[in-house]
């Protein structure tokens, strides 16, 4: 591993500096060409798929391919004024590296790239074939993941060092909803004579918790509220500015309208992320034996346009749940007070069994690395998993480690950056090293 080290913290930060927000083509197809040309630099097969949204670093032969999942697209960095460092200037303090990227997942794909290489490096004759498949557009609509698997033949099992260890075998599914209204401000203006609220504005992520919310008042007061952001996969982690907001509002003398429906409809059924006032509130948190927590409902963006107000809720539902019941619900939550429903985005719940042969090779190399016990556990958050069949979400993140994913001064600790490199190198050895079936 000490052979390898300068060399994966050298490559982490050049990728980190090239500022690949998802909505910035330029620079996110700059993070994967210069992804490609590391992994062309040491040896690899590389080539662009799916309209060059997708870049495969190949490596192997084989009739079985082992996919590792990546991305290089990163999450904005607001609010700016959070950041302790240059989020796109990473700097290592006290053993931290700092920036956006660092964990989720730019980190990762250098070090999964230097795994291919270290086992490469053995002379190990491979019996399978292994592919780093780096997306682009993992943050947003999942059309770069989506095109790959229409147009090239996917691999038969792997893991997207995306998530947490363990191995998270089962994994929520997502629904993004938007709840649209369009107000007729002629009428707004002669019926609501006192004063009222004229827009809210909140968040920029589907799916991040809001750290910043904003209402104006007819008579031209603005109104600010401050959360804490987080993945919205894992709200305990923050604080929802739009709750906040709507706290605030209630000091003032406002008459309903739209505006002022819709911050109650979403306090309401919402501030308890569980959904407990909604039908399809889940009191158990297994299914068929399994772990499988409940879904989690989080408001995450709100936005008015001239005269259109749009609001977007966050669902990550539980395996054995249904979307389309999640679906009815919040459309006639919508409903009532006078909101449109349209679906955003729909992903589908995964469930890996765990006598799947490869697993108990990625389960051995995660114990004799560090020593923990192996365990199959649920992933909140939404992953590439979610594309391809037999894929789990494995690592970064080790037990108690902090995560700071989508939040101001991510970082990954420099130790477990390393400790990941070496338990992807010992998985993949393990995974080609084998002549037999591992599907």
């Amino acid at each position: 591993m000490r052979n390898y080290e300068k060399e994966i913290l050298s490559e982490v930060c050049e990728l980190v500096r090239i500022p690949s927000v998802s909505t910035d083509k330029e620079n996110v197809h700059r993070a994967l060409e210069y992804t490609l040309n590391l992994g062309k630099k040491i040896g690899f097969n590389v080539k662009y798929c799916a309209d060059d949204s997708v870049g495969v670093i190949e490596w192997g032969s084989g009739n079985e391919t082992l996919g590792i999942l990546c991305h290089v697209d990163v999450v904005p960095v607001e609010p700016l004024a959070e950041w302790n460092t240059d989020p796109f200037e990473p700097k290592l303090i006290d053993g931290k590296l700092f920036g956006r990227g660092t964990l989720d997942d730019k980190g990762m794909v250098i070090a999964c790239i230097y795994a291919m290489k270290a086992v490469a490096d053995c002379g190990v004759t491979p019996h399978k074939k292994v592919q780093l498949i780096i997306g682009t557009q993992e943050e947003v609509k999942w059309n770069d993941i989506q095109k790959y698997v229409n147009e090239c033949r996917t691999p038969d099992y792997g893991f997207t060092p995306d998530g947490e260890f363990p191995i998270q075998n089962i994994e929520k599914g997502i629904v993004d909803l938007a709840l649209v209204a369009e107000l007729n401000r002629h009428d707004d203006n002669e019926q609501y004579g006192g004063l009222h609220i004229v827009s809210l504005d909140a968040g920029v992520m589907n799916n991040s918790i809001p750290s910043d919310a904003k209402a104006v008042l007819s008579d031209g007061t603005v109104i600010c509220a401050k959360g804490k952001t987080c993945h919205s996969s894992d709200p305990e982690n923050g604080n929802n500015a739009i709750f906040i907001l709507h706290d605030m509002l209630s000091e003032y003398d406002i008459v309903d309208n739209a505006f002022s429906d819709l911050l109650n409809m979403l306090t309401d059924n919402f501030r308890d992320y569980f959904g407990k006032n909604l039908d399809v509130y889940q009191e158990k948190e297994t299914y068929n034996g399994f772990y499988v927590h409940r879904s989690t409902f989080v408001p995450t963006v709100i936005h008015t346009t001239g005269n259109r107000i749009e609001a977007v809720l966050d669902v990550r539902f539980a395996y054995g749940t249904r979307s389309s019941d999640i679906i009815d619900c919040i459309t006639k939550k919508g409903n009532e007070i006078g909101f449109n429903t349209r679906v955003l985005e729909e992903l589908p719940a995964v469930f890996v069994p765990e006598n799947k042969p490869f697993l108990s090779l990625c389960a051995e190399a995660y114990e004799r690395v560090t020593g923990l016990k192996n365990e199959f556990t649920m992933a909140s958050g939404g992953s590439y998993a979610k594309a391809m069949a037999d894929i789990v979400s494995w690592g970064p993140l080790f037990p108690g480690d902090i995560d700071t994913c989508h939040e101001p001064n991510e970082f990954i600790e420099l130790d477990n950056l390393y400790k990941c490199f070496s338990v992807y190198k010992e998985a993949i050895l393990q995974i080609v090293s084998t002549d037999k079936s591992l599907k």
